[in-house]
């Protein structure tokens, strides 16, 4: 696994912390550096790829290690520490450090669900940290883990990590917090399933009962953001076209039962010419007369402009997806189980 600190070079991490900061902070620095090392800072600069803020985060933390070092030669000693954590993670997390729960005395639910994390994985992770990074995240891990780990870690990583570990003082709180992000945005997030998450529902409904074209383009942009998400929210979107697939034939009579008259007769008008199948399949699975009732319906309604189309579609849509979180009925998944929404 390629992380922030391992595509980063020590120099380009001083050179991202030192333009993160603002004139104030970043002034008294570059006077100290001279201009030689100035020189050098705006050519790794000028060569620096896209910086995301994960490889921001991650040269704001191994920085704020190390201050606790430095800190008497550095002009606002913890003060300064948390003007730097506060550019990185926000007022809200500073005031949550600020606190008085020391390090190590309590674990967060990030830290948890990491030393929960395989041995594999979390020594993977942590193999492609900066050295007090890696010692920093591997303090959170329950003890009787920490030795598995480093087993599974290059030994070059490992030893280095031991070192850190050893060191007397304990690690500035801001480092710890900047870990955990580090963590939390970089590690599991990629290790939740997406299926697992809410959220993934209620976009594939609601994208459902989007018009086509609108449909189509939010989900080209979320594959392009994230393929696994894109793939989730794909199982559980329920287009008008897909409902052959999806409802089992014993439901339909179910939505003609439950769903309002109005609703089920625009929704057939406009599915008529642009998903003629779906039609066939709804009305073909109620009683003969009861669907004859319903084409002369929609045959008084005539045609719709493209806009109606889209709400009438979007309405039937939205109601069939009611039906199957009340329970009314059992929606197919596109695996070919029955969901229970």
């Amino acid at each position: 696994m390629t992380t922030s600190m391992s595509r980063l070079t020590p120099g380009q991490r001083a050179a991202v912390v030192l333009v993160s900061l603002n004139p104030e902070q970043a002034k008294p620095l570059a006077e100290m550096l001279g201009m030689p090392a100035m020189r050098r800072v705006q050519k790794v600069l000028a060569d620096l790829p896209h910086i995301s803020e994960a490889d921001v985060l991650a040269s704001f933390a191994d920085f704020i290690t190390q201050l606790a070092a430095w800190r008497s030669g550095l002009r606002g000693g913890e003060a300064e520490s948390f003007d730097l954590l506060t550019k990185a993670v926000g007022d809200a997390l500073v005031e949550k450090i600020r606190g008085p729960v020391a390090f190590g005395d309590q674990q967060t639910d990030t830290w948890t669900k990491f030393g929960q994390l395989s041995p594999d994985v979390i020594a993977d992770y942590i193999g492609t940290q900066h050295a007090s990074v890696a010692a920093i995240m591997m303090s959170q891990l329950p003890g009787d883990r920490i030795p598995v780990v480093l087993g599974l870690m290059p030994k070059d990583a490992a030893v280095e990590a031991i070192g850190q570990l050893s060191r007397p003082e304990d690690p500035a709180l801001g480092a710890v917090a900047i870990a955990e992000r580090l963590v939390e945005t970089e590690l599991l997030a990629s290790a939740i399933d997406p299926m697992s998450d809410p959220k993934i529902v209620m976009i594939g409904e609601t994208l459902g009962t989007l018009p086509r074209e609108l449909r189509d383009a939010a989900l080209e942009r979320l594959e392009q953001e994230d393929e696994a998400r894109a793939a989730a929210i794909r199982s559980t979107l329920l287009r008008i076209e897909d409902l052959p697939l999806r409802l089992p034939t014993k439901s339909v009579q179910v939505v003609f039962r439950e769903i309002g008259r109005e609703i089920l007769v625009k929704g057939l008008a406009a599915i008529g010419n642009d998903a003629p199948e779906v039609s066939t399949f709804l009305l073909g699975n109620i009683a003969q007369r009861m669907a004859d009732q319903y084409r002369e319906d929609v045959a008084e309604i005539g045609d719709l402009d493209d806009a109606a189309k889209d709400r009438a579609i979007g309405n039937l849509v939205r109601e069939v997806l009611g039906l199957s979180r009340r329970g009314s009925i059992a929606l197919i998944s596109l695996s070919g189980d029955a969901e229970t929404d």
